[in-house]
């Protein structure tokens, strides 16, 4: 899959997942961001006060809009991405982060949300899954309609 991603406790890593969206059946919600805060919602199911600034979020490719809502709204303390696709058309100079609704934008505005400080090496690693693998995602996409 294109994405994949670890949720943090205190430097422990606590869940591993990758994105979903067309494994093992079409459901274009689960991202792997959103894949992991579904665990994470459902380990602390009874945490009345979960304290969600306590847990960082790790992802190879930079959340989409829709999953950085979700992170804005769960208010998991910080989240890091190791590669940004800035040549996409929609991209541009901004983050997408910057490009959420300013009500988003509020919501997140106690959040770390950045680029990894990561090698090049890496990012680079994490770049060719992204090429390599969004061409087959889109297309099983598209047979589907």
């Amino acid at each position: 899959m294109a994405v994949g991603g670890c949720l943090l406790h205190h430097d422990e890593v606590i869940a591993e997942n990758m994105s979903k969206a067309n494994s093992p059946y079409h459901r274009l919600d689960l991202h792997a961001e959103m894949v992991l805060l579904n665990e994470l919602e459902d380990r602390l199911c009874d945490d009345k006060t979960p304290r969600m600034r306590d847990y960082t979020l790790f992802t190879s490719q930079e959340p989409c809009p829709m999953c950085l809502a979700r992170i804005c709204f769960s208010q998991v303390g910080k989240t890091y991405y190791v590669y940004r696709d800035a040549h996409s058309i929609e991209a541009g100079a901004q983050t997408n982060y910057e490009r959420l609704p300013e009500g988003f934008q509020i919501l997140g505005s106690r959040l770390v949300v950045e680029e990894a400080d990561c090698s090049p090496k890496l990012k680079e690693i994490a770049r060719q899954v992204w090429l390599n693998s969004i061409d087959h995602c889109v297309d099983e996409w598209l047979e589907r309609y």
